[in-house]
């Protein structure tokens, strides 16, 4: 996610983020045949430990309040 960059340093062509290199390669795998979908992007957020930036999307906020309702 761009969230997670700290900086792009754009004379060494490098994004820098706060993780550790091994955690990232056990990532879920990724190729450019796949289909960037909400079920990878929640695979990649729980690998990483990370919150879901569409959690604040108005529409899952009304469903869940809904849900609470129920």
């Amino acid at each position: 996610s761009t969230q997670w960059i700290e900086r792009v340093s754009w004379n060494e062509l490098k994004v820098f983020i706060n993780m550790k290199r091994e955690v990232i390669k056990r990532s879920p795998n990724f190729t450019e045949e796949s289909l960037l979908s909400r079920t990878y992007e929640t695979s990649l957020h729980s690998h990483y430990g990370r919150e879901k930036y569409w959690s604040a999307e108005p529409a899952e906020r009304e469903h869940e309040a809904e849900v609470q309702h129920q």
